[in-house]
Parts: C-alpha cells; structure tokens; sequence
C-alpha cells in the first residue's frame, strides 16, 4: 500500500541542467514536499546540491580545475566539500588520469600508471608522511599476476590457457620457492566454475594439500544443477522453463535423480516475483506454505505464513516502510526525516525508540523510554578523526576512539591497538603469527590495556534498520532496491522434476571453444587496457 499519489518536479535552466527536483506525496497520512536545488557553473558543471532538510547546512560543493586541464576544455573535480567532514581535493597526471586525492584528514593516495593506462603502484602517505607502497604487477597478455603489499608480502594469480583465473596464492614475498596458502579453480568447456579448493603448502612433501573443496555440477550452460563439499554434502536445484530455481533439495533430503520430494519448493507471480515457498511437513506428503503478495509499486505487500497469519507492510510516496502490522506483534510504525533517515520507531506498546541525526546524516543520538539506554555518538573529535566515529556514551561511560595517520582505529575505550605495515585491520584478540605474514593478513602487533566497564552498544547506523525499509544517501541519492520477499515455493509436485536442459535457453549464450593455448598480441593488449577487449587467446 502507498500514499494518495506521488509527483516529481523538475526545474531546468536554459542549458537543460536540473535546478530544482520536487518530490511530493503522502507519508503516513500527511503530505510531504521535498525539494533539491543545484547551482552551475558558467560552463554547467555541478557547483553545489542542497538537498531537503536542515537548510543549507547540508549542502555539497564542488570545485573544478581552472584553467581545464582537458585538451578539450572539459574540467575536471578539483575539490569537494561536505559538511563538518570537510573537503576532498583531487589531482591529476597530464593524460587526465587521476594521481592523488587528499581526504579532509591530510591523507593522501597517489596512484601510478604505465604506458597501458593500468595501476601499477598505489602509494598511501599517511598524515605524518609516512608511505605504504603496493605494486601490481602484469603478464605478458596484461593479466593482473602479482600484488605486492607494503611488507613484500604478495598475492600471486595464474591463468589457465583461456585467460580464467586458476589460482590466488597468498605468499610472504614474490620468490618462486616460496609458497603460503591459494584458492583454486576448475571450469567446465562452458567456462563455468565447476570445482573450488583451498590448499596448503606442505613443507614435508613440498606439494599442495587440499583442506576443502566444493564441487558444482550444471545441467546445462547455465544452470547449476547442484553443490557438494568436501564433506560430501550435495545440495541439488531444478528450473522451471523460465530459468527461475523452481526447486531445492538439502543434503539431508537426497533428490533420488530429482522423483523425491523436494525440501523447498518455488513459485512466482506473472511479473517474475516470488509468491509462495514451500516444504514438506515433518517429511510427509503435507506441504508448509508461506505466500508472498505484492501492491502496484513493487512492494512487498503482504506475507501469509502457514498457519494463515497475515502481515501487511505499508509504504510511504518515497517507498519508505511506515508500519508493519501482523497478529502476533501488532502493529509498529516508522516515521523519517527529510533525508529519509529512520527517526522513531513505535512498537504495538506505544514503546518508542528515537534518533537524531547531524547535517551529514550520522546518528548522534538514540532515545529509547529508559533514559539510561540511551547512546550519544560522537565524530570528527582528535587527529585524523574526521569523518569517523570519536565516542560513544551511555548511562554516563563513554568509550573514545583514536585513530592512526591511515585512519586504522588504534583505541577503543583503554584497549589500544598497534599494527604493522599492510592495510587491512585488525580485528579480535592478539594471537601468534609467523615471522612473515602472508599476503592481505594484518598483524596485531600489540594490545594492551582493560575494556571499559561501559553496557554493550551497537555500532550507529544512519539508515533504517527495518529489514524491508528503504532508504538512501542524500549525497548521491541513491536509491537502494525495494524491499523483496524471501524464496518462495510452490504446494504441489510433479512426478519428476524437469531437467534444468529442457528449458528455455539460459540468458548467457554458449561460450566459445576454449583454446589450448594463448598467443600475445600487443594490439589487443593495449585494447584491453582501454577497456574493450582482452588479450587474444588462440589454439597454435
């Protein structure tokens, strides 16, 4: 269900840029008119974007090189500013490629090019000039073979004779005797991925142990037809003639060449949605049904569980859930701000729970009817700090967060963290590690100090948690996609399922025979590093 109506309205100025968007319609019950104004620059860029709610206060600006650095006068982003983050600065190489960018905390990431317009160097420099330097490294066909981290460490890629990824190795340096651990690949003649494994190097025998694997099994081009582990667990699918899965069967419900009955079963409206999914009650003949209703937006509308309880979902003219209402939890009601953030929420009690949101759409604060739950969220407090989380505070403890010059999170209340140089965090307890850590691991170098004594908060978040509630940045206004229904199953089964090949033609068309080996050409690699094709690939 939604509102009354709803109405975009668009202002153009005389070069066809959008100077006004206008959203109006209903919102539980009352109306709403939104409105987004842009400005422009003499030569139509993008200057500003102001969007609705908290004045100006919120607006975005964008600044553009002067004189254009663009061969044919096109400018490009020199700068952006968000509010209380700060500005964002850009910079760029003389074939426009961008080279440096400088968020509001001083860090820089300079990025190096060859003549084949690929990355070939990443350099992070903290805030204090400290550099961490990753290099990629290309094939002879302009394949990605090698990533080395700040530390040496690499993670290594190979390529079978058609150009598909085999193997990732993650290794403590770029040696051909060193090894560490991979994932690899197996493809059918189709080129789909028929056999995933993660191995281990064996110091003893010198050779790749497989830990686990998974084997996938298609019934056609496109279809996967089932999945079994390294435990021996096989899960199986079937389609129906539009290629939807029509059918599952878990490993402890074996298909007997799909004449069993399945533990789900799937069906769909005229429009492609999931109506109804199905399972056999206590392994009988009686099938469990949930259905799926759907109103004229796209929404889910109502969902009727086995038992015939009903829920019903409402939505707002900005496709925002307002209320869910079911025979077991009543009904709850949401309301949102301007920017379409989740500002209360009401449960069947009349319990409410309320958050307050900055002009940069963070939580600040969340209300709840016990005044010792609530939570203050604090931001842009101390160095490198901007745009991060500084402190959280209820019930009179406050736990602080600091970060490093990259902007790794170095304490959390009195627990303090040291790391070393590669660029993923650290997360849980310290614990050993080996002399040289492996490509993409981070090493907990130290920590030190006692957890403050502070209740348990969940992390903020600046959009609705409701499962089926939309929601969007107001920076990009981006749109997330509307809520879906769970699988759905049909109530009856047939004798045998269909084979998954008697359907209509899969969406991806056949491949091409795979080669028994590549060939370099230098044309078709510098094609491939404009973005048009890859590397010829050809039998000799």
């Amino acid at each position: 269900m939604v509102g009354q109506y709803r109405v975009t309205s668009l202002i153009y100025d005389a070069q066809g840029n959008v100077l006004e968007r206008t959203e109006e319609g209903f919102e539980a019950g009352a109306a709403f008119s939104l409105t987004t104004v842009n400005t422009y620059t003499a030569e139509g860029r993008l200057e500003t974007t102001d969007p609705p709610g908290d004045g100006t206060a919120d607006t975005v600006v964008f600044d553009y090189t002067d004189p254009p650095l663009d061969p044919r006068g096109n400018l490009l982003l020199r700068s952006r500013t968000d509010p209380l983050v700060g500005t964002t600065t850009y910079e760029y190489d003389a074939f426009n490629r961008q080279e440096a960018v400088t968020d509001p905390n001083g860090l820089v990431v300079h990025t190096v090019y060859d003549a084949m317009d690929r990355v070939v160097e990443t350099t992070v420099e903290g805030s204090l000039g400290t550099l961490l330097v990753t290099e990629n490294r290309y094939d002879e066909f302009g394949d990605l073979f090698q990533t080395v981290m700040p530390e040496g460490n690499v993670v290594e890629y190979s390529y079978d004779h058609a150009g598909r990824l085999e193997t990732i190795e993650r290794k403590p340096d770029d040696q051909p005797s060193s090894h560490g651990e991979r994932t690899r690949y197996e493809y059918d003649a189709a080129g789909n991925r028929t056999r995933e494994e993660q191995q281990g190097w064996d110091q003893v025998t010198q050779s790749w142990v497989t830990a686990t694997y998974t084997i996938y099994d298609y019934a056609s081009r496109c279809h996967l037809a089932s999945t079994e582990d390294s435990l021996g667990n096989l899960t199986e699918y079937a389609y129906d003639c539009d290629s939807r899965l029509e059918a599952k069967w878990n490993p402890d419900n074996p298909s007997l060449g799909q004449t069993a009955t399945p533990s789900e079963i799937y069906t769909y409206d005229l429009f492609g949605r999931l109506a109804t999914v199905s399972a056999p009650w206590a392994n009988s003949a009686t099938f469990v049904t949930t259905s799926y209703d759907y109103d004229v937006q796209d929404h889910l509308d109502t969902v009727t569980d086995a038992e015939g309880n009903v829920t019903t979902y409402v939505y707002s003219d900005r496709d925002l859930l307002t209320s869910e209402t079911s025979i077991a939890s009543g009904t709850k009601t949401h309301a949102y701000d301007a920017g379409g953030n989740l500002t209360s929420t009401t449960d069947a009690r009349s319990i409410q729970t309320t958050r307050v949101f900055d002009v940069a759409d963070r939580v600040t604060q969340v209300t709840y009817p016990t005044s010792s739950l609530d939570v203050t969220y604090g931001y842009d407090q101390g160095p490198d700090a901007l745009g991060r989380l500084s402190s959280i505070t209820r019930g009179g403890a406050t736990l602080d967060f600091t970060y490093d010059e990259f902007g790794r999170q170095v304490q959390d209340g009195d627990l303090a963290y040291g790391y070393d140089d590669t660029l993923r965090r650290a997360t849980g307890e310290a614990m050993e590690t080996a002399d040289r850590p492996l490509a993409g691991d981070r090493r907990l170098s130290t920590a030190t100090g006692t957890r403050s004594p502070i209740p348990p908060v969940s992390s903020p978040t600046t959009t609705s948690t409701t499962p089926t509630a939309r929601s969007r940045s107001r920076w990009r206004r981006l749109w997330a996609a509307p809520p879906r229904s769970p699988p759905a199953l049909s109530t009856t089964r047939p004798a045998r399922w269909p084979s998954s090949s008697s359907a209509t033609a899969c969406s991806r068309v056949a491949t091409t025979t795979i080669a028994t080996s590549r060939t370099r050409s230098r044309s078709a690699a510098r094609r491939r590093a404009s973005g048009t094709t890859r590397p010829t690939r050809s039998a000799t």
